[in-house]
């Protein structure tokens, strides 16, 4: 998948307009890069060169842009302690998405290009798969975003 893709995906499914879509620079990539202390996948770097500072309606409400996954990781470890859980963050994981400080995703950092994704939501015990790749979670995210617009439109017909 490449940023057109991405930005094509967003655009043609209604969540966003393409004029308030908002790239990363490749500055603020190669410093989250730094922060994380190894090299990001490139399918999530491509994710953030075509819409990682903003994308209005894709995921309100949680933290998944540049701005915000700083501190992800170490705020997901917490969640895990905090919840007396018996597991920890697997080694290289990085944390690129939290929802209300109770559910987080994250994939493994190496050299896969378009890593698994691992979603774990608070009391639902082991992190669980939630796409095959990063491209498959962002994907079927777009889905997801859809299908509960489409709903929101139906429950509000009278």
């Amino acid at each position: 998948m490449n940023a057109q893709d991405i930005i094509d995906a967003l655009v043609i499914s209604g969540i966003c307009l393409r004029e308030q879509i908002e790239g990363c620079t490749e500055q603020e990539i190669a410093q989250l890069e730094r922060k994380a202390g190894a090299p990001l996948p490139q399918q999530y770097k491509t994710f953030l060169a075509a819409a990682g500072r903003a994308a209005p309606g894709f995921f309100t409400g949680t933290d998944f842009y540049i701005r915000q996954v700083d501190g992800l990781t170490e705020d997901a470890a917490d969640l895990l302690r905090e919840n007396n859980e018996p597991f920890d963050l697997p080694a290289g994981a990085f944390v690129f998405s939290m929802h209300q400080g109770y559910v987080f995703h994250y994939f493994i950092l190496s050299d896969d290009a378009d890593p698994p994704v691992y979603t774990y939501c608070e009391g639902k015990g082991m992190p669980r798969p939630a796409g095959e790749s990063f491209s498959d979670y962002l994907l079927n995210s777009v889905d997801w975003h859809v299908r509960i617009a489409e709903e929101a439109r139906a429950y509000s017909k009278p």
